[in-house]
């Protein structure tokens, strides 16, 4: 999807499917994200994939979620906004 960003460490992304292979691709080649801000259709798959950032200070999601996302999510990072799309 894109090279390793090791550097990189802000991200604004959307798309209107599911983000499933997006959220692997950032956790995988972008791991020292600080801000990250996606809006999409999240799965569990997704949501597992975003877990893997471990230095995040803000993260936002706008878009259909699965039930229990927010809480898994939470603890990411001191800056959490889940704002579910129907």
């Amino acid at each position: 999807m894109f090279a390793g960003l090791p550097k990189l460490r802000s991200l604004e992304v959307g798309t209107d499917e599911r983000t499933d292979a997006l959220c692997e691709a950032i956790a995988d080649r972008a791991p020292q994200l600080e801000r990250l801000v996606l809006v999409g259709t999240f799965t569990t798959a997704g949501i597992a994939a975003l877990e893997k950032l471990r230095h995040l200070r803000e993260l936002v999601l706008r878009g259909e979620l699965p039930d229990g996302a927010y809480a898994r999510l939470q603890h990411l990072a001191p800056t959490v906004h889940v704002t579910p799309i129907a």
